[in-house]
């Protein structure tokens, strides 16, 4: 995401061939940069590690108006970054009970290997490619215009649940912790409702609505996953 947003930007187009959904890109990016971080285990703190990488994503910003690039400060991406970041750090210690320790065991050493890294970032890559780029071409068919928002946003999830579903498969993880699934599962509607109102309804200010439809999803995937183990 700072190479893409510090290379030189071209002038605008009236009608560019692909719209991009840049503030769920800055969601994104920023979120999977601070839950790497996070995971690190570089900075014990976790305030210190937040504020490293919200600092980080100011910066980015910053930099791409001052640098010659055509480019300008965007409060906008700003704030998307920023809580994808804070979305990324509210799963901070979720493995951490007690009952959650073989579990967080499995889960590690499936990462301890580099080439799972691959497998799963190129699960992650393929799914989110060819899911955002087929609801692109059907709700463009459906509405006439381009929708990259909500096909980026779809692309998502469908990407996040093939790398967990690997994940589990990779590592023959079990998972028997789950004590309240039917609390877990009326949270998760619950969410997907909240996280559809939002999207649709919301007016847009100076928060990108998409951005804070996915970001009540994590929010609301987090609480689920407390209520449940």
């Amino acid at each position: 995401m700072t190479i893409a947003t510090h290379l030189p930007q071209p002038e605008p187009t009236g009608n560019p061939v692909f719209e991009s959904p840049d503030k769920l890109l800055h969601f994104v990016c920023f979120g999977m940069l601070g839950f790497l971080f996070m995971c690190s285990g570089w900075i014990r703190n976790v305030l210190l590690s937040w504020c490293i990488v919200a600092l980080w994503a100011y910066v980015d910003e910053f930099t791409q108006d001052a640098l010659p690039l055509n480019r300008a400060f965007s409060n906008v991406d700003l704030i998307s970054g920023e809580l994808g970041i804070l979305a990324a750090y509210s799963w901070q210690g979720a493995l951490q009970a007690p009952q959650l320790q073989h579990l967080k065991e499995s889960i590690a050493n499936v990462l301890a290997s580099w080439k799972n890294w691959l497998y799963l970032g190129g699960i992650g890559a393929i799914v989110v490619f060819f899911t955002t780029g087929s609801f692109w071409f059907i709700f463009k068919g459906i509405t006439g215009e381009q929708q990259s928002d909500p096909s980026f946003m779809a692309g998502i999830l469908l990407s996040t649940i093939a790398v967990l579903f690997s994940l589990w498969k990779f590592g023959n993880i079990q998972i028997n912790v789950l004590k309240h699934k039917k609390n877990m599962v009326l949270i998760l509607v619950l969410t997907m409702g909240i996280a559809a109102m939002i999207a649709f309804a919301v007016p847009h200010t100076f928060v990108d609505t998409w951005v804070l439809s996915l970001f009540a999803i994590v929010l609301g995937c987090r609480m689920a996953w407390n209520s449940a183990t």
